[in-house]
C-alpha cells in the first residue's frame, strides 16, 4: 500500500513540483487547500490522482486536526505553504505571526491528531542560514541569521525575518517535545529559479524568484542588468527532489538541508539569454563581465544524503525562459 503524504501548498510554484514527483514516486497524496475550489482545479491538473482536504486557514488554532483525524493513515507531512501577504501594513500581525503560527500550528496537529505521522518536512529558505557572523564566509546547515523579531519588523527585514523565525519555532517546538512520535527535516532553498509547471494556465501570475526573467523577456529591463536578488540560487526542480527524497532516506531526519547550487550573477543569466534565444535579443540589456560576491554556501550534505545532483545554471535558465516565452506566447 502507498504511504500517504499530506502537502501544503501544492498549489505553488515549489509545490506543485513537489507533487508532481510524489506521485511520480508512487506516494498517495493529499493536498490541502484554501478551499474546494482551488483543490477541484488541483485535482484536474493532476488528472484526479491525487485528493485533497480544505484549510481555510492554517495558521489558525487545530488548523489541521480535522484532516488528520479524518484521515488516521498519514505517514508524511510536507509543509510548503508559507503565508505572505504583498503591501502589507502591518508586517507583526500580516506576515511574521502568520509565518510562525504556519509552522506550529501544523506541528501542534500532528502532534496532537496525528499519531500515524513519522516525519514533518518543512519548506524554509537560506534566508535563515545568512548574516550569522561565525560563518567566516562559508554558510552550512549550522549557521542562523541573527535577525530578531523585533529587527523584522523593520520593511526591508521582514520577508528575511519571516523565514528565520518561523523555522526556528518549528525546531524550538522539537526541542520543547522531545518526546515526539515523529521527526523534523527543513529544507533551505537559495533564490528558487525554473520552469513553470503549467505555463499556458498561468496567466499573469508568475512566482517572485522567476519575475526578473519574466521583466527582461518584456524589456524592462533593455538599459540595465538588474541586481541579483539573492547570490545563490537552485532549479525548482531540484527543490522538490529534495523534499520528496528527504521522506525517503536514512538520515534525514531531524536535519536543515541548505540547497544551493553556486553563486550566480544576473550577467550570467543575460549572457544565457542572448546566446540562446536570438528573438528576443532586442530586449536584453547588455551582459557584462561581473563577479559574484566573495561568500560560499555548503550544499554537500543534500548530495550525500538525499543524492542531488544539481542542474546546471544553464538548464535552469533555460527552461525557464521558455516557460515564460509560451505563457507571454512571445
Amino acid at each position: 500500500m502507498a504511504s500517504k503524504v499530506l502537502l501544503t501548498g501544492g498549489t505553488g510554484f515549489i509545490g506543485s513540483y513537489i507533487l508532481q514527483q510524489l506521485l511520480e514516486q508512487g506516494y498517495d497524496v493529499l493536498a490541502v487547500v484554501r478551499n474546494a475550489g482551488k483543490g477541484r482545479a488541483l485535482c484536474s491538473q493532476f488528472e484526479n490522482k491525487i485528493s485533497f482536504a480544505v484549510v481555510e486557514d492554517i495558521t489558525s488554532s487545530g488548523a489541521f486536526d480535522a484532516v488528520f483525524k479524518d484521515n488516521g493513515s498519514i505517514k508524511y507531512v510536507i509543509h510548503s505553504a508559507s503565508p505572505f501577504i504583498y503591501g502589507h501594513s502591518d508586517a507583526k500581525r500580516e506576515i511574521l505571526q502568520p509565518a510562525i503560527d504556519g509552522s506550529l500550528q501544523i506541528l501542534e496537529s500532528v502532534l496532537n491528531s496525528g499519531p500515524s505521522v513519522k516525519q514533518v518536512v518543512l519548506t524554509s529558505s537560506l534566508a535563515s542560514m545568512v548574516g550569522d557572523p561565525s560563518a567566516n564566509g562559508v554558510i552550512t546547515e549550522s549557521h542562523w541569521n541573527p535577525i530578531t523579531f523585533e529587527q523584522s519588523l523593520e520593511a526591508e527585514n521582514t520577508y528575511i525575518g519571516s523565514k528565520k523565525l518561523a523555522e526556528q519555532a518549528a525546531w524550538d517546538f522539537m526541542s520543547q517535545h522531545h518526546m515526539v512520535h515523529f521527526s523534523l527535516t527543513t529544507i533551505n532553498p537559495g533564490l528558487v529559479f525554473g520552469p513553470l509547471m503549467f505555463p499556458s494556465q498561468s496567466g499573469d501570475k508568475v512566482n517572485t524568484s522567476n519575475q526578473v526573467i519574466d521583466e527582461l523577456i518584456q524589456g524592462l529591463h533593455a538599459q540595465k542588468v538588474p541586481e541579483a536578488q539573492v547570490p545563490a540560487w537552485v532549479d525548482v526542480r531540484d527543490v522538490a527532489t529534495a523534499h520528496v527524497r528527504a521522506i525517503g532516506v536514512e538520515g534525514a531526519q531531524n536535519q536543515r538541508f541548505l540547497l544551493a547550487h553556486g553563486l550566480y550573477t544576473m550577467d550570467e543569466v543575460v549572457h544565457i539569454m542572448h546566446r540562446l534565444f536570438p528573438t528576443i535579443r532586442d530586449r536584453l540589456p547588455e551582459p557584462q563581465d561581473s563577479n559574484a560576491p566573495p561568500i560560499q554556501f555548503a550544499s554537500s550534505r543534500s548530495q550525500k544524503i538525499l543524492g542531488i545532483n544539481y542542474r546546471s545554471l544553464e538548464d535552469c535558465i533555460v527552461a525557464t525562459t521558455q516557460s515564460l516565452l509560451e505563457k507571454n506566447r512571445f
